[in-house]
Protein backbone atom coordinates (compact mmCIF):
# COMPACT_ATOMS: atom_id res chain seq x y z
CA UNK A 1 0.00 0.00 0.00
CA UNK A 2 0.93 3.33 -0.75
CA UNK A 3 1.07 6.28 2.18
CA UNK A 4 -2.14 8.13 2.54
CA UNK A 5 0.11 11.18 4.13
CA UNK A 6 1.76 12.47 0.58
CA UNK A 7 0.22 13.10 -2.67
CA UNK A 8 0.39 9.31 -4.12
CA UNK A 9 -1.94 8.96 -7.55
CA UNK A 10 -4.53 7.73 -5.31
CA UNK A 11 -4.81 11.39 -3.99
CA UNK A 12 -4.85 12.69 -7.61
CA UNK A 13 -7.47 10.98 -8.68
CA UNK A 14 -9.93 12.67 -6.20
CA UNK A 15 -8.23 15.73 -6.75
CA UNK A 16 -8.21 15.35 -10.87
CA UNK A 17 -11.72 14.08 -10.69
CA UNK A 18 -12.97 17.20 -8.47
CA UNK A 19 -11.05 19.34 -10.95
CA UNK A 20 -12.60 17.85 -14.15
CA UNK A 21 -16.11 18.75 -12.06
CA UNK A 22 -15.58 22.16 -11.00
CA UNK A 23 -12.97 23.45 -13.27
CA UNK A 24 -10.21 24.03 -10.75
CA UNK A 25 -6.63 22.88 -11.63
CA UNK A 26 -4.57 20.46 -8.87
CA UNK A 27 -1.58 22.09 -7.74
CA UNK A 28 1.05 18.92 -8.20
CA UNK A 29 4.46 18.88 -6.41
CA UNK A 30 6.94 17.62 -8.92
CA UNK A 31 7.63 14.05 -9.35
CA UNK A 32 11.01 13.05 -7.23
CA UNK A 33 13.64 11.23 -8.97
CA UNK A 34 13.07 8.53 -7.70
CA UNK A 35 9.45 8.34 -9.45
CA UNK A 36 7.23 9.07 -6.34
CA UNK A 37 5.08 11.98 -5.91
CA UNK A 38 6.49 15.17 -4.15
CA UNK A 39 6.35 16.19 -0.27
CA UNK A 40 3.45 18.54 0.19
CA UNK A 41 0.67 17.26 2.83
CA UNK A 42 -3.01 17.08 1.63
CA UNK A 43 -5.85 18.76 3.35
CA UNK A 44 -9.56 16.97 3.61
CA UNK A 45 -8.60 13.61 1.89
CA UNK A 46 -8.49 10.69 4.56
CA UNK A 47 -6.97 7.05 3.49
CA UNK A 48 -11.10 6.22 3.21
CA UNK A 49 -11.75 8.73 0.53
CA UNK A 50 -8.56 7.47 -1.21
CA UNK A 51 -9.75 3.87 -0.57
CA UNK A 52 -13.46 4.67 -1.75
CA UNK A 53 -12.23 5.58 -4.95
CA UNK A 54 -12.64 2.71 -7.96
CA UNK A 55 -9.93 0.74 -8.35
CA UNK A 56 -10.09 -0.77 -11.69
CA UNK A 57 -11.01 0.17 -15.13
CA UNK A 58 -12.51 -2.24 -17.44
CA UNK A 59 -12.94 -0.79 -20.60
CA UNK A 60 -10.52 0.92 -22.85
CA UNK A 61 -10.35 4.87 -23.43
CA UNK A 62 -10.77 4.93 -26.33
CA UNK A 63 -9.42 8.37 -28.52
CA UNK A 64 -11.02 10.77 -26.50
CA UNK A 65 -9.50 12.81 -23.91
CA UNK A 66 -12.37 12.52 -21.75
CA UNK A 67 -12.29 8.86 -21.69
CA UNK A 68 -8.77 8.69 -21.10
CA UNK A 69 -9.29 11.56 -18.17
CA UNK A 70 -11.58 8.84 -16.74
CA UNK A 71 -9.39 5.75 -17.36
CA UNK A 72 -6.48 7.60 -15.64
CA UNK A 73 -8.67 8.58 -12.47
CA UNK A 74 -9.96 5.13 -12.04
CA UNK A 75 -5.86 4.13 -12.40
CA UNK A 76 -4.62 6.78 -10.40
CA UNK A 77 -6.99 5.17 -7.18
CA UNK A 78 -5.73 2.09 -7.48
CA UNK A 79 -3.71 1.35 -4.07
CA UNK A 80 -2.05 -1.95 -5.17
CA UNK A 81 1.39 -1.22 -6.21
CA UNK A 82 1.55 -4.12 -9.29
CA UNK A 83 -1.71 -3.40 -10.64
CA UNK A 84 -0.97 0.20 -10.46
CA UNK A 85 1.73 -0.15 -12.75
CA UNK A 86 0.69 -2.48 -14.87
CA UNK A 87 -2.64 -0.09 -15.37
CA UNK A 88 -0.12 2.88 -15.77
CA UNK A 89 1.79 0.64 -18.56
CA UNK A 90 -1.44 -0.18 -20.21
CA UNK A 91 -2.84 3.75 -20.25
CA UNK A 92 1.06 5.05 -22.08
CA UNK A 93 -0.30 2.86 -24.93
CA UNK A 94 -3.68 5.35 -25.14
CA UNK A 95 -1.83 7.98 -24.72
CA UNK A 96 -2.63 8.83 -29.05
CA UNK A 97 -2.51 12.05 -30.73
CA UNK A 98 -6.40 12.62 -30.18
CA UNK A 99 -6.32 12.73 -26.31
CA UNK A 100 -2.77 15.23 -26.27
CA UNK A 101 -4.50 17.21 -29.06
CA UNK A 102 -7.03 17.43 -26.20
CA UNK A 103 -4.64 17.72 -23.52
CA UNK A 104 -5.66 19.92 -20.63
CA UNK A 105 -4.20 21.59 -17.29
CA UNK A 106 -6.04 19.62 -15.48
CA UNK A 107 -5.14 16.38 -17.35
CA UNK A 108 -0.74 16.97 -16.99
CA UNK A 109 -0.24 16.15 -13.21
CA UNK A 110 -2.00 12.90 -13.53
CA UNK A 111 -0.02 12.16 -17.15
CA UNK A 112 2.96 12.62 -15.07
CA UNK A 113 2.23 10.25 -12.57
CA UNK A 114 1.41 7.78 -14.88
CA UNK A 115 4.77 8.22 -16.27
CA UNK A 116 6.50 8.37 -13.14
CA UNK A 117 4.53 4.41 -12.25
CA UNK A 118 4.69 3.25 -15.86
CA UNK A 119 8.73 2.48 -15.51
CA UNK A 120 11.99 3.82 -16.68
CA UNK A 121 12.89 5.30 -20.63
CA UNK A 122 12.01 1.47 -22.13
CA UNK A 123 8.36 1.66 -21.00
CA UNK A 124 7.86 5.64 -21.70
CA UNK A 125 10.05 6.55 -24.69
CA UNK A 126 7.72 6.55 -27.19
CA UNK A 127 5.59 8.94 -25.35
CA UNK A 128 8.13 10.98 -23.68
CA UNK A 129 7.99 14.11 -27.28
CA UNK A 130 4.68 13.94 -27.87
CA UNK A 131 3.13 14.13 -24.62
CA UNK A 132 5.88 16.86 -23.58
CA UNK A 133 5.61 18.52 -26.43
CA UNK A 134 1.93 18.83 -26.12
CA UNK A 135 2.21 19.95 -22.51
CA UNK A 136 4.65 22.76 -23.68
CA UNK A 137 2.19 23.91 -26.64
CA UNK A 138 -0.79 24.31 -23.62
CA UNK A 139 1.74 25.92 -21.21
CA UNK A 140 5.54 26.22 -22.14
CA UNK A 141 7.10 27.96 -19.19
CA UNK A 142 5.56 24.96 -16.67
CA UNK A 143 6.67 22.06 -19.05
CA UNK A 144 10.05 23.77 -19.72
CA UNK A 145 10.42 24.32 -15.53
CA UNK A 146 9.03 20.69 -15.14
CA UNK A 147 11.67 18.67 -18.06
CA UNK A 148 14.83 21.36 -16.18
CA UNK A 149 14.02 20.24 -13.24
CA UNK A 150 17.23 17.69 -11.93
CA UNK A 151 14.47 15.86 -9.71
CA UNK A 152 12.13 15.01 -12.43
CA UNK A 153 15.12 13.94 -15.04
CA UNK A 154 14.05 9.66 -14.11
CA UNK A 155 10.24 11.24 -15.39
CA UNK A 156 11.40 13.76 -18.17
CA UNK A 157 14.37 12.19 -20.82
CA UNK A 158 16.61 14.20 -23.01
CA UNK A 159 13.35 13.93 -25.69
CA UNK A 160 11.39 15.79 -23.15
CA UNK A 161 13.56 18.34 -22.93
CA UNK A 162 14.05 18.65 -26.74
CA UNK A 163 10.53 18.50 -27.70
CA UNK A 164 9.11 21.53 -24.81
CA UNK A 165 12.65 23.70 -26.18
CA UNK A 166 11.03 22.79 -30.11
CA UNK A 167 7.90 23.96 -29.26
CA UNK A 168 8.23 26.61 -27.31
CA UNK A 169 10.56 28.03 -30.08
CA UNK A 170 7.80 28.10 -32.45
CA UNK A 171 5.48 29.77 -30.08
CA UNK A 172 7.81 32.83 -28.46
CA UNK A 173 11.86 32.54 -30.04
CA UNK A 174 12.69 35.06 -28.18
CA UNK A 175 11.34 34.07 -24.82
CA UNK A 176 12.48 30.63 -25.13
CA UNK A 177 15.68 31.71 -25.49
CA UNK A 178 16.09 33.68 -22.50
CA UNK A 179 14.97 31.10 -20.78
CA UNK A 180 17.52 28.45 -22.16
CA UNK A 181 20.04 31.14 -21.30
CA UNK A 182 18.95 31.12 -17.75
CA UNK A 183 19.71 27.07 -17.27
CA UNK A 184 22.55 26.35 -14.79
CA UNK A 185 23.22 23.26 -16.79
CA UNK A 186 25.76 23.66 -18.82
CA UNK A 187 24.62 19.92 -20.13
CA UNK A 188 20.92 20.77 -20.96
CA UNK A 189 21.69 24.72 -22.26
CA UNK A 190 23.86 22.76 -24.94
CA UNK A 191 21.49 20.31 -26.22
CA UNK A 192 18.43 22.00 -26.25
CA UNK A 193 20.19 24.60 -27.73
CA UNK A 194 20.99 22.65 -30.89
CA UNK A 195 17.42 21.94 -30.92
CA UNK A 196 16.21 25.34 -30.51
CA UNK A 197 18.64 26.18 -33.08
CA UNK A 198 17.09 23.61 -35.63
CA UNK A 199 13.60 24.88 -35.36
CA UNK A 200 15.36 29.13 -35.58
CA UNK A 201 17.09 27.57 -38.98
CA UNK A 202 13.53 26.86 -40.59
CA UNK A 203 12.74 30.11 -40.46
CA UNK A 204 15.45 32.35 -40.72
CA UNK A 205 18.94 31.85 -41.73
CA UNK A 206 20.51 35.14 -41.22
CA UNK A 207 18.76 35.37 -37.33
CA UNK A 208 20.65 31.89 -36.93
CA UNK A 209 24.05 33.18 -37.60
CA UNK A 210 23.06 35.87 -35.07
CA UNK A 211 22.10 33.73 -32.22
CA UNK A 212 24.96 31.50 -32.53
CA UNK A 213 27.51 34.08 -32.38
CA UNK A 214 25.66 35.44 -29.42
CA UNK A 215 25.86 31.70 -27.30
CA UNK A 216 29.35 31.47 -28.31
CA UNK A 217 30.11 35.50 -26.99
CA UNK A 218 27.85 35.18 -24.00
CA UNK A 219 28.52 31.50 -23.06
CA UNK A 220 30.82 29.58 -25.22
CA UNK A 221 28.75 27.68 -26.15
CA UNK A 222 28.56 25.38 -29.77
CA UNK A 223 25.06 24.62 -29.54
CA UNK A 224 23.69 24.54 -32.99
CA UNK A 225 26.86 25.14 -35.04
CA UNK A 226 27.13 21.89 -37.12
CA UNK A 227 23.01 22.58 -38.29
CA UNK A 228 23.93 26.27 -38.88
CA UNK A 229 27.33 25.42 -41.40
CA UNK A 230 25.01 22.30 -43.36
CA UNK A 231 22.60 24.66 -43.53
CA UNK A 232 24.75 27.19 -45.03
CA UNK A 233 26.26 25.36 -47.27
CA UNK A 234 23.24 24.08 -48.65
CA UNK A 235 21.44 27.15 -49.03
CA UNK A 236 24.31 29.35 -49.91
CA UNK A 237 27.12 26.56 -51.30
CA UNK A 238 30.56 27.05 -49.36
CA UNK A 239 31.00 30.29 -50.73
CA UNK A 240 28.31 31.22 -48.15
CA UNK A 241 30.22 29.48 -45.63
CA UNK A 242 33.39 31.43 -46.48
CA UNK A 243 31.60 34.59 -46.18
CA UNK A 244 30.29 33.92 -42.92
CA UNK A 245 33.88 33.39 -41.47
CA UNK A 246 34.94 35.69 -43.18
CA UNK A 247 32.95 38.71 -41.90
CA UNK A 248 32.54 36.93 -38.29
CA UNK A 249 35.26 38.27 -35.89
CA UNK A 250 35.49 39.49 -32.47
CA UNK A 251 32.83 41.84 -32.68
CA UNK A 252 30.19 39.31 -33.12
CA UNK A 253 32.01 36.44 -31.11
CA UNK A 254 34.33 37.47 -28.71
CA UNK A 255 37.90 37.14 -27.64
CA UNK A 256 38.03 33.70 -28.98
CA UNK A 257 36.94 33.54 -32.51
CA UNK A 258 39.83 30.87 -33.35
CA UNK A 259 37.82 27.91 -31.67
CA UNK A 260 35.09 28.72 -32.77
CA UNK A 261 35.95 28.81 -36.31
CA UNK A 262 37.49 25.42 -35.57
CA UNK A 263 34.62 23.94 -34.69
CA UNK A 264 32.54 25.26 -37.88
CA UNK A 265 35.35 24.19 -40.31
CA UNK A 266 35.84 20.91 -38.32
CA UNK A 267 32.74 20.08 -38.73
CA UNK A 268 32.72 20.96 -42.81
CA UNK A 269 35.96 18.55 -42.95
CA UNK A 270 33.45 15.21 -41.47
CA UNK A 271 30.59 16.22 -44.26
CA UNK A 272 32.40 17.83 -46.54
CA UNK A 273 34.70 17.48 -49.56
CA UNK A 274 38.03 17.39 -49.61
CA UNK A 275 38.40 20.34 -52.19
CA UNK A 276 35.72 21.99 -50.38
CA UNK A 277 38.04 22.02 -47.14
CA UNK A 278 40.82 22.70 -49.63
CA UNK A 279 39.87 25.88 -50.65
CA UNK A 280 38.51 26.99 -47.54
CA UNK A 281 41.36 26.74 -45.66
CA UNK A 282 43.14 28.40 -48.43
CA UNK A 283 40.88 31.27 -47.95
CA UNK A 284 41.40 31.79 -44.85
CA UNK A 285 44.88 30.41 -44.71
CA UNK A 286 46.57 33.75 -42.58
CA UNK A 287 43.66 33.48 -39.97
CA UNK A 288 45.16 32.20 -36.68
CA UNK A 289 42.63 29.45 -36.62
CA UNK A 290 44.20 27.51 -39.44
CA UNK A 291 47.19 25.82 -37.68
CA UNK A 292 49.28 22.91 -37.08
CA UNK A 293 47.39 20.96 -35.07
CA UNK A 294 43.61 22.05 -36.64
CA UNK A 295 45.20 20.84 -40.23
CA UNK A 296 46.23 17.66 -38.43
CA UNK A 297 42.57 17.24 -36.80
CA UNK A 298 40.77 18.29 -40.79
CA UNK A 299 43.34 15.64 -42.05
CA UNK A 300 41.50 12.98 -39.65
CA UNK A 301 38.06 13.86 -40.25
CA UNK A 302 38.73 13.96 -43.85
CA UNK A 303 39.94 10.29 -43.85
CA UNK A 304 38.17 8.45 -40.91
CA UNK A 305 37.54 5.94 -43.56
CA UNK A 306 40.93 4.87 -45.39
CA UNK A 307 42.52 1.66 -44.89
CA UNK A 308 45.73 3.51 -43.80
CA UNK A 309 44.94 6.51 -42.07
CA UNK A 310 48.30 7.75 -41.28
CA UNK A 311 49.57 7.95 -45.53
CA UNK A 312 46.27 9.28 -46.05
CA UNK A 313 46.59 11.97 -43.30
CA UNK A 314 49.78 12.81 -44.95
CA UNK A 315 48.45 12.63 -48.50
CA UNK A 316 45.92 15.20 -47.60
CA UNK A 317 48.38 17.78 -45.99
CA UNK A 318 50.65 17.57 -48.25
CA UNK A 319 48.06 18.39 -51.55
CA UNK A 320 46.82 21.56 -49.40
CA UNK A 321 47.27 24.80 -51.42
CA UNK A 322 50.84 25.94 -50.97
CA UNK A 323 49.10 29.55 -49.68
CA UNK A 324 48.57 27.82 -46.22
CA UNK A 325 51.68 28.55 -43.96
CA UNK A 326 50.99 26.29 -41.05
CA UNK A 327 51.05 23.19 -44.16
CA UNK A 328 54.71 22.38 -44.05
CA UNK A 329 54.71 22.01 -39.72
CA UNK A 330 51.20 19.93 -40.24
CA UNK A 331 52.95 17.89 -42.58
CA UNK A 332 56.24 17.36 -40.59
CA UNK A 333 54.43 16.15 -37.46
CA UNK A 334 51.99 13.87 -38.93
CA UNK A 335 55.05 12.55 -40.55
CA UNK A 336 57.27 12.29 -37.47
CA UNK A 337 54.32 10.45 -35.54
CA UNK A 338 53.92 7.86 -38.23
CA UNK A 339 57.64 7.75 -38.47
CA UNK A 340 57.39 6.53 -34.83
CA UNK A 341 54.65 4.15 -35.15
CA UNK A 342 56.27 3.16 -38.64
CA UNK A 343 59.89 3.57 -39.49
CA UNK A 344 60.03 1.74 -43.04
CA UNK A 345 56.09 2.63 -43.73
CA UNK A 346 56.94 6.42 -43.08
CA UNK A 347 60.66 6.49 -45.12
CA UNK A 348 58.55 4.73 -48.63
CA UNK A 349 55.53 7.10 -48.18
CA UNK A 350 58.27 10.15 -48.34
CA UNK A 351 60.67 8.00 -51.17
CA UNK A 352 57.00 8.50 -53.19
CA UNK A 353 56.29 11.52 -52.82
CA UNK A 354 56.38 14.60 -55.48
CA UNK A 355 58.88 16.72 -53.34
CA UNK A 356 58.75 20.40 -52.47
CA UNK A 357 58.72 22.85 -50.00
CA UNK A 358 56.23 21.65 -47.89
CA UNK A 359 58.46 18.84 -47.66
CA UNK A 360 61.28 20.26 -45.68
CA UNK A 361 60.29 19.45 -41.94
CA UNK A 362 59.68 15.48 -42.87
CA UNK A 363 62.55 14.89 -44.56
CA UNK A 364 64.25 16.69 -42.04
CA UNK A 365 62.76 14.64 -39.21
CA UNK A 366 63.60 11.62 -41.22
CA UNK A 367 67.17 12.84 -41.78
CA UNK A 368 67.86 13.18 -38.17
CA UNK A 369 66.87 9.67 -37.16
CA UNK A 370 68.32 7.93 -40.40
CA UNK A 371 71.58 9.28 -38.99
CA UNK A 372 72.41 7.35 -36.26
CA UNK A 373 72.10 4.21 -38.65
CA UNK A 374 72.75 5.31 -42.25
CA UNK A 375 74.96 8.30 -43.15
CA UNK A 376 74.87 8.19 -46.26
CA UNK A 377 71.52 7.62 -47.11
CA UNK A 378 71.04 10.74 -44.73
CA UNK A 379 72.94 12.78 -46.22
CA UNK A 380 71.43 11.85 -49.98
CA UNK A 381 68.17 13.07 -47.65
CA UNK A 382 69.11 15.93 -46.64
CA UNK A 383 70.72 17.46 -50.09
CA UNK A 384 66.96 17.26 -51.17
CA UNK A 385 65.43 20.46 -48.52
CA UNK A 386 64.55 22.66 -50.30
CA UNK A 387 64.84 25.49 -48.05
CA UNK A 388 68.66 26.75 -48.13
CA UNK A 389 69.28 27.49 -44.62
CA UNK A 390 67.24 24.20 -43.27
CA UNK A 391 69.17 22.24 -46.12
CA UNK A 392 72.61 23.87 -44.52
CA UNK A 393 71.50 23.34 -40.60
CA UNK A 394 70.52 19.66 -41.44
CA UNK A 395 73.60 18.64 -43.51
CA UNK A 396 75.60 20.13 -40.92
CA UNK A 397 73.87 17.83 -37.89
CA UNK A 398 74.91 14.76 -40.48
CA UNK A 399 78.00 15.60 -40.67
CA UNK A 400 79.21 16.48 -36.51
CA UNK A 401 76.44 13.37 -35.56
CA UNK A 402 77.65 10.60 -38.53
CA UNK A 403 81.43 10.83 -38.09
Amino acid sequence: MKTTTLITHGTWAALAVGAFLLGRTPHPDEADPDGTAGGQLVSGMSPAAVRSAPTSWTSGPGDSPTGFSDAMAAALSETDEELWKTQAVGLMSELTPQVLDGLTEEMVPGILQLFAAAGGYEVTWHKQEAFFGAWARLNPEAAFAYVTDPKNKRVAYSSARSAVIEEWAKINMSAAQDALAGLESDNDRHNMGNHLMSVLLESDLDASVAYSARLWKEEGSTSGIYRLVKNLRQERGIEGVQEWLANTGASELGDNVVAYKQEAVEWLAYRGTQAEIAGLLAANADDPFVDSDFLQKVARELTRKAENRARAELDVIANLPDIIGAKGQALGERFESYMKEDFEGAGAWLDGQKRGPQHDEAIEIFVRSATMDDVPTAMLWADQIRDPELRSETIQFVQERGG
